[in-house]
């Protein structure tokens, strides 16, 4: 009976061991942080991207906002957007904003093209009274002649 406990134990313990090598072979190999080498710097926004970042919304310092700011990539336009109207300001002439048409729909979703300045909108029905729901996506090109689409 001894001997056999013994053996019950060694198993045990043997298997605990085992257990929590692979533990901390994954732990500290397989799954370990990668080191600041192994990042790449593009993921990382440096010290010239927020100061321009900065400098940008130092442009539209003087606008009122209403509802919520949106920038364009280049700071060129800013969009002041609320739940019923969207207004751009340029940078060079905030004294003439732009009143976006929104053809009596409310705004439920905007954003600026990351690489141009394109504004794309989702548009709803303001006043829906129930039965279907018609949701509208728009875009805005405040640089254009024809500005919606």
């Amino acid at each position: 009976m001894n001997k056999k406990f013994a053996q019950l134990a060694v198993c045990f313990i043997l298997g605990i061991g085992i257990q929590a090598g692979a533990y901390l072979y994954m732990d500290r190999v397989l799954f370990a942080p990668l080191s600041s080498g192994d990042y790449d710097m593009s993921d990382v926004k440096d010290k010239m991207a927020e100061a321009a970042e900065k400098e940008g919304k130092k442009l539209f310092a003087k606008v009122s906002v209403k509802g919520k700011a949106y920038y364009s990539h280049d700071y060129k336009y800013m969009a002041d957007v609320t739940g019923d109207s969207v207004t751009i300001y340029k940078a060079d002439d905030l004294g003439n904003p732009q009143n976006v048409d929104l053809k009596n729909q409310g705004v439920s979703f905007f954003e600026w093209m990351p690489d141009r300045n394109l504004a794309l909108m989702a548009l709803y029905p303001a006043h829906w009274k129930g039965g279907r729901w018609d949701v509208t996506l728009a875009r805005y090109n405040p640089d254009g002649t024809t500005h919606e689409s």
